[in-house]
Formats: C-alpha cells, structure tokens, sequence
C-alpha cells in the first residue's frame, strides 16, 4: 500500500515448501507437512497481493517457487486471476525441457491459460524442481485508505564522478575499455563494496531502514576494483578489451563447473567471459591461463547447447535464453 502502482516489474521469489529440492535437502522430508504448505501458501498469496498493488497497470509480475506443491503454485496464480486485473503470457525457455503448469489437482479445476506456466523437475535434468509463471497487470486496482506514515527519507548517492567512487570507475573504464557514457545512466554508494542503482532511486521515497539500495557491482582491491557477477552481467556487454569468448561446449562445461581451462591470458587480472558472444561470468589471470570464477555450485552442470532468441527486444512473452 505504501508504494502504491508504482513499480513497472516484480520478481517474486518467496519462501516456500522446497520440495522440488528433495535430491539435495532430504531433510526437507522431516518437516514437510500439507499443514505446513497451506499455511506457507498463505503467507505467499499475501506476498503477491501486495506484489500486484505495488504494480503499474502494464506492468510485469514473475512469480517462481523452488516447490512443486500445487497449493503454493498454481493455486496461488489461479487466486490472482479471479481477484485482480491479471493476465499470463508464455514463457519461451528454448534448450529446456519443461511442463505445462497443472489445470486441475485434487478435483480443483484451475484457470484455462494455467498452462503458459511452467513447471522444471529434477528428473529432466540434475537440477532443483522449480515454478515460474509470468503475469501482466491489465487494469488499475483500488487505491489503499490513507493512513499515517513516518516521513520517508532519501538515500545519498553519488554519481561517477564523485569521490570516493570515480577512482574505481575511471579504473573499470580503462581496464576493460568500457565508454565513460554506460557508468553515466547509474548512480553508486560506497558500503565497503561498490553499488550501482538506477538514477530514479535518487527520487524515490525510503521508509524505514532498507536491507539493500541497489545491486553489488565491485569489491574495492587495492590496484581497483573487481567486478562481481552482477557487474559482469551489467557492464561485460560494453567492454572493447579483457574478453575471452568461449565457442565450444567442452570448454564451457569446464567453465561453469570451475575446471582449469586451457586457454591462455597474455595480461594480469580480471576478464570478461562469454560464449558465443553472450556474457556468462568472469575469470582471472592466473600464470597465462584463465582460472574460472563461475559461482560455485552444490553439484555438476550438464549443459545444453543455448538457444539465442531471434527477436530479443521482443515484449511478446518471457524469453530467458
């Protein structure tokens, strides 16, 4: 209610029953109850309430769960579409095998279009179980009553030209050749770590004590900074030097499971990785030769060969490539 129809996208990913995690967590099996699930689905129906008043009408809602209860999936999604201006769209995930969310359980018969979400199980591929469905607001929704609130503050950001950021900036920019005019669209706060945020946070209305204000970007060393994987994904696409593009699978599978590569680096220091031309992470200099940085994982990746969408500005549904 506070922040009444004022966001254009939400991602929510609350807290759920976990069974889609059972290969790993077994001991979600010690707990788990269906009492226990009803009452998580009710705390996450109020989290997607609150989701769709805080939306612009036109504005994108994602919703995924690491579950495969019905109850904290498609029976929260089926509650959104009879009680608010909801709509789904498809979800296009080319190179993985995924399910049509359920249209029916236990005799409820769920919304018709239940089937553009989709459902991940850890059968299909050595991962989670996961829930994702993606919704538009068509419509307003009926403003909150009025009602008191301490007065908000703003948060103090800096921009890239301001101490004690700009060194860092002006070291990003020249050590991977990234145009000063990209840093210039953000504004940052020094926290011990670097963090970047859209220029509109300047303006925006803070209640309370915020856990975060904006994304990690770097983590301050002392000859510059190094760029986390948040700001590899942001900033790798405009660098012009420290890049190494991977184009073969077997590679790649080493990557992603922090192998040693056989690739040769000829200067010290931090470097852009992508495949096929798309940014996927970061690896260092380590005696010539790139040791990976990809975040670790709980066990192995199997790949697939990704497919790149061949219309990527297209709003025309969910594309994650």
């Amino acid at each position: 209610n506070v922040f009444f129809e004022q966001f254009d996208k939400v991602l929510l990913d609350p807290a759920c029953s976990g069974l889609g995690t059972l290969h790993k967590n077994p001991e979600v099996l010690g707990w788990w109850s269906e009492s226990h699930c009803d009452r998580l689905a009710g705390i996450q129906r109020s989290l997607l309430v609150s989701a769709v008043k805080s939306l612009k009408p036109g504005g994108r809602l994602v919703y995924s769960t690491c579950t495969v209860a019905p109850q904290e999936n498609e029976a929260n999604v089926d509650f959104l579409l009879n009680e608010f201006p909801m709509e789904l769209e498809d979800i296009h995930l080319e190179g993985m095998r995924t399910w049509p969310g359920l249209t029916e359980y236990r005799g409820e018969t769920f919304h018709p279009d239940m089937h553009k979400t989709v459902r991940f199980y850890p059968v299909d591929r050595v991962t989670e179980g996961f829930y994702v469905a993606c919704l538009r607001k068509t419509g307003g929704t009926r403003s909150p009553k009025s009602y008191k609130v301490k007065p908000p503050r703003h948060v103090s950001f800096l921009d890239h030209k301001t101490s004690p950021v700009k060194k860092y900036i002006d070291f990003l920019m020249m050590h991977f050749e990234i145009p000063e005019k990209i840093f210039k669209q953000f504004v940052y706060l020094m926290k011990g770590e670097i963090i970047f945020a859209s220029k509109e946070m300047q303006d925006f209305p803070v209640f309370g004590g915020p856990m975060q204000t904006g994304m990690l970007m770097a983590r301050p060393m002392d000859r510059g900074c190094k760029l986390n994987s948040n700001g590899v994904q942001l900033l790798g696409q405009y660098a012009n030097r420290m890049i190494v593009d991977i184009d073969d699978l077997a590679t790649l599978d080493k990557y992603v499971n922090r192998e040693p590569l056989d690739i040769s680096v000829d200067l010290p220091g931090q470097y852009i990785v992508k495949y096929n031309g798309s940014v996927i992470g970061y690896g260092v200099a380590d005696k010539g030769q790139l040791k990976s940085q990809f975040p670790k994982a709980d066990w192995p990746f199997s790949l697939a060969e990704p497919q790149i969408s061949e219309n990527p500005d297209s709003d025309d549904g969910l594309d994650i490539d």
